[in-house]
């Protein structure tokens, strides 16, 4: 009997887990909208290994902006994605910015060129993005960017 139930708990544990990753997975979505060249990524909901596949695209667009405002998480895999994308963007001479972090996301995504609101972005690219690069260094050791002060990281 005490087997039985050690096996029942781990089996009840595994399934519970494998549903949580199942529910969350399929909570997550990544809405695309353009303006003017620019691609806007929102992404909803957790950003983890099941969904960090999401960033592997086709670059056709002079900048991209990655939303984070209804992101809650972003795990380890999900911030190699965003590093991967960044550096993908930065080979093909394609400008990247982070908007609307959580004060723990920008903590971790501080190395990235970081606005508050999608304004601020749209602007900065507006203004400075045929004379100033804001790319992670490869590196990763410094970004290069303009001045503005809008714009957050070391």
């Amino acid at each position: 009997v005490v087997i039985d139930l050690t096996v029942a708990v781990q089996v009840g544990v595994i399934l519970g887990a494998v549903i949580f990753l199942k529910r969350m997975t399929d909570k997550t979505t990544l809405e695309e909208d353009e303006k003017e060249g620019i691609s806007i990524f929102d992404i909803n909901g957790p950003f983890f290994y099941s969904v960090s596949s999401l960033l592997d695209i086709a670059l056709v667009a002079k900048a991209y902006i990655l939303r984070l405002r209804k992101t809650p998480l972003i795990d380890a895999s999900g911030y190699n994605a965003i590093r991967k994308f960044a550096n993908k963007c930065q080979q093909n001479g394609i400008q990247f910015i982070i908007t609307e972090p959580s004060k723990e996301q920008e903590k971790m995504l501080n190395h990235f060129t970081i606005f508050q609101t999608l304004e601020e972005a749209l602007n900065y690219l507006e203004t400075y993005v045929s004379t100033k690069p804001i790319f992670l260094s490869t590196h990763g050791d410094e970004s290069y960017r303009g001045s503005d002060a809008g714009a957050r990281g070391p």
